[in-house]
């Protein structure tokens, strides 16, 4: 057992460098199995690397375009509302505008 000789419980861990090595190389094609015999790991840590590559690629950061959660919930109670667009997408008075008003 691993864990009882000092080393990590999971195995030797691949350092960042190496990673985006592996990451590289998969994106240009390179076979599992001959990428797992050069950086001495399994393959299934090799397919695990370019799987979390690929889900980090895949995250965008938030566009300042993107609607936020209150402007989309506006948005489907206006269209349940039934609701024209433009009325939807006009602003609304926050109710301390409502206090002001004779």
């Amino acid at each position: 057992m691993r864990g009882s000789q000092g080393g990590s419980p999971r195995g030797r861990e691949i350092a960042p460098p190496k990673r985006r090595e592996i990451a590289a190389r998969l994106r240009e094609g390179a076979r599992v199995k001959d990428l797992a015999e050069e950086f001495c790991c399994s393959t299934v840590t090799v397919w695990r690397i370019g799987a979390q590559a690929q889900l980090r690629r895949r995250r965008v950061s938030h566009s300042r375009l993107r609607l936020c959660f209150e402007e989309r919930e506006r948005i489907s109670r206006g269209i349940a509302a039934g609701e024209s667009a433009r009325a939807i997408d006009r602003p609304r008075p926050g109710p301390h505008a409502l206090d002001r008003q004779p």
